[in-house]
């Protein structure tokens, strides 16, 4: 396992959803793929910060401000992450009552 700092762990960027009102059938499927690949890259950053965690801390060489900004960059994914899933799911729905 090669050693990783927080500072190479990069965030997945957050993909922008298509009005699910005006988007046709293969939009919206298309939204849904890319939700399913961001949650996976973010899934994979979360891991490589929280490796960066437990190196740091086997090594003993953290700092309380390094810390609070891993920790800080962690939730705020994990928000982003959350946010994003309800946001699909709330253009899913437009999509649908599009459709009755």
């Amino acid at each position: 396992m090669s050693a990783v700092t927080a500072a190479e762990c990069l965030p997945p960027a957050t993909p922008i959803l298509p009005d699910g009102a005006a988007a046709s059938e293969s939009e919206m499927i298309q939204a849904q793929e890319t939700v399913a690949g961001f949650l996976s890259e973010a899934r994979a950053y979360l891991q490589c910060l929280e490796q960066d965690e437990a190196l740091s801390l086997a090594a003993e060489t953290e700092s309380a401000e390094s810390k609070s900004q891993r920790d800080e960059a962690y939730q705020q994914m994990l928000e982003t992450m959350k946010a994003l899933n309800e946001q699909l799911l709330v253009q899913l729905q437009e999509f649908r009552n599009v459709d009755q």
